[in-house]
């Protein structure tokens, strides 16, 4: 690679951390270490509330039907189980790093908070 790609590469680093550093920052100044965990608790709420209700037949799934859906999935045989583990694996790879990203939330918040008000 020319030295100007890397030179060019370095620059946009540079300005990538820069904001995502200032974005940080000004968070943390309107919302303080108590507000980023409760951002990182929403995120999680939101992902597990799409992960649950994505195979369910009704937008807002009641105790039965859910039961009803766990049933279901106990009841086959473990082939199609595996099968259908690896099916929802593949369609939520969003939601993972959403749950990723929501967990280290609320452990920075949560620990930063603590920490600070000692």
């Amino acid at each position: 690679m020319d030295p100007r790609h890397w030179l060019a590469l370095a620059v946009i680093a540079a300005a990538g951390w820069t904001a995502a550093g200032l974005l940080a920052l000004m968070l943390v100044a309107h919302v303080g270490w108590a507000g980023i965990a409760l951002i990182g608790l929403a995120v999680l709420l939101v992902a597990s509330r799409q992960e649950m209700t994505e195979d369910s037949p009704a937008p807002l799934p009641t105790a039965h039907m859910l039961a009803r859906q766990y049933e279901d999935m106990q009841e086959r045989v473990p082939e199609a189980r595996l099968a259908r583990l690896a099916l929802r694996t593949e369609r939520h790879r969003l939601l993972y790093i959403a749950r990723t990203f929501g967990s280290a939330l609320v452990l920075l918040g949560g620990g930063m908070f603590l920490l600070h008000q000692v």
